[in-house]
């Protein structure tokens, strides 16, 4: 971080030095850079969830998890992998719960996949050839339907009949075996994603969850 410090006027100042210049332009330059990119110092950097947490997002960067709709109107919603530890995976599994009647409608995978189960809860999917793993992972793309402009949250966690037990969604190393993932939200009882409002305080357990929808 590029830190300017001013002085005020006395006799111990000297004059202004090419140093000091040299400082000012680089301040200038970055300001410059932050603004034609469209963004401010404060979002330059920005954190994404990990190491290996799995979320929902409204956008291929995972920045947006908040989004308002409209009633019956389709968008999608990308699952993301976000700074995996490992290099490349067979499968993944994950349930995937909307609240308050909304549903996924289709689902797009990446080429090599081949799903296992395929909704409308429980995804599973393996992959004829290992895919690889970078800091944004893609592994679906849900297109949601909205029923209505109602608040709605989005949950992910373990499937009903999972490889690995737990409350995790979990992924196949590849030539290994089952890992949990972490999750963007840190807790499958808290929402990863909200239509239409913000993430609610109360958190129950992924069973409670479950139960509601199974």
């Amino acid at each position: 971080m590029l830190i300017v410090q001013n002085h005020t006027a006395g006799p111990s100042v000297g004059p202004i030095t090419e140093r000091d210049e040299a400082m000012k332009l680089a301040a200038m330059i970055i300001l410059l850079g932050c603004s034609l990119s469209g963004i401010s110092p404060g979002m330059a950097q920005a954190t994404l969830p990990g190491p290996d947490a799995l979320g929902l997002y409204f956008d291929v960067e995972a920045q947006t998890r908040d989004l308002d709709v409209d009633a019956d109107t389709s968008f999608e919603v990308y699952l993301i992998l976000t700074n995996p530890t490992m290099n490349s995976i067979e499968g993944w599994e994950s349930a995937v719960i909307l609240t308050n009647g909304n549903s996924v409608t289709t689902t797009e995978f990446p080429i090599g996949s081949q799903p296992l189960i395929n909704g409308p809860q429980d995804w599973a999917v393996s992959m004829t050839i290992p895919m690889p793993c970078n800091v944004l992972t893609k592994l679906a793309v849900f297109t949601v339907l909205s029923v209505s402009d109602q608040h709605a949250s989005f949950f992910l966690g373990n499937i009903l009949v999972p490889s690995l037990a737990g409350d995790y969604p979990s992924v196949k190393l590849t030539g290994g075996g089952w890992i949990a993932l972490d999750l963007s939200s840190e807790d499958p009882s808290v929402p990863v994603a909200e239509i239409n409002g913000s993430t609610p305080d109360q958190k129950s357990t992924w069973g409670g969850v479950k139960s509601l929808f199974r």
